[in-house]
């Protein structure tokens, strides 16, 4: 996604400046200077010196790890990756940028349990949800769902360590719940099963909306969680969401103030919108592939005005 938005605003003639924050702690350098009631900030990208005051707006994605000299020890490695975090935090906290998230945003707003109790409170539909690590509570709210339960990660479906190994959203069986005092050990988010005629991603780049189907029933092993396999195979196509899910949508992005966000949400068979779950930095190149939106045309538009919109 940001190889085809460098294009896109170079085609306009618009500058931006490419900034891998990996490599913070290796080949460039942030500084700040507070000095007789000004604070001055230089950013130094692997010897290329970036002009501060000319930048307007930020599109903040997803960061890879901290790079380290091998010659550091594990010990030294976690030192300096404390370090050089609240470095490059405080240098981003105090810039007067327009973000395409704000970090701190970025991260309140990605915590499910917090966007369940304001979807819930903006007036959305979500499936009955339990949150927790005691294996009992689990095997009653599993009692009560003669339709089936769901599991799913709180943090991150990802292994730390693994290539590709991935804890994906899946139905809990008998065997599951058999084991499930291993729970205690890492809690989850445990729903009823919810009936999909398909699932929606509607992506909020500034004022404008895309809504767009994607047909997971259609594939068998998909049908739970489509993220298991190539997006790609199912079929994608634009939705027109009723005014009062599009205005939901909206007040849910501003009560995290997000100027960006992806909401994942199902379309029942009797046509009941169920809110899932929200991604601040939720990717859509694959959307804008299967569809034509004019997403990253949006998001070069919102980022060169510096504005919502």
């Amino acid at each position: 996604m940001a190889d085809r938005l460098v294009v896109e605003l170079r085609n306009r003639d618009t500058s931006c400046l490419r900034f891998h924050t990996d490599g913070i702690a290796s080949d460039s350098t942030a500084t700040m200077l507070f000095e007789r009631g000004k604070v001055s900030r230089f950013l130094n990208l692997a010897g290329q010196s970036a002009a501060i005051g000319q930048i307007r707006s930020v599109w903040n994605r997803q960061q890879q790890p901290l790079r380290f000299p091998d010659s550091l020890s594990s010990d030294e490695c976690e030192f300096s990756r404390n370090e050089i975090t609240s470095l490059l935090s405080g240098f981003v906290r105090i810039a007067d940028w327009f973000w395409v998230n704000q970090p701190d945003h970025n991260r309140y707003a990605s915590h499910k349990p917090l966007q369940l109790q304001r979807a819930q409170r903006i007036g959305f539909d979500i499936p009955r949800t339990l949150i927790s690590n005691d294996p009992n509570a689990v095997l009653d709210f599993a009692r009560s769902c003669p339709n089936g339960l769901i599991y799913k990660t709180l943090y991150s479906p990802l292994f730390p360590g693994s290539e590709g190994l991935a804890c994906f959203t899946s139905l809990v069986t008998d065997e599951h719940l058999r084991s499930i005092t291993t729970i205690r050990h890492t809690g989850g988010i445990f729903q009823e099963y919810v009936p999909k005629k398909f699932e929606l991603r509607i992506t909020l780049i500034g004022k404008r909306i895309f809504a767009v189907e994607i047909h997971s029933q259609d594939i068998a092993e998909m049908q739970v969680d489509w993220r298991v396999s190539d997006a790609r195979k199912l079929t994608h196509q634009m939705h027109d969401l009723p005014a009062t899910i599009d205005a939901k949508c909206r007040k849910f992005a501003e009560e995290f103030s997000l100027a960006y966000a992806a909401i994942d949400m199902i379309v029942t068979p009797d046509g009941r919108y169920v809110f899932l779950e929200c991604n601040p930095s939720g990717q859509y190149g694959w959307v804008e592939d299967m569809t034509g939106a004019p997403m990253t045309a949006a998001m070069a538009d919102m980022l060169a005005a510096g504005k919502v919109g």
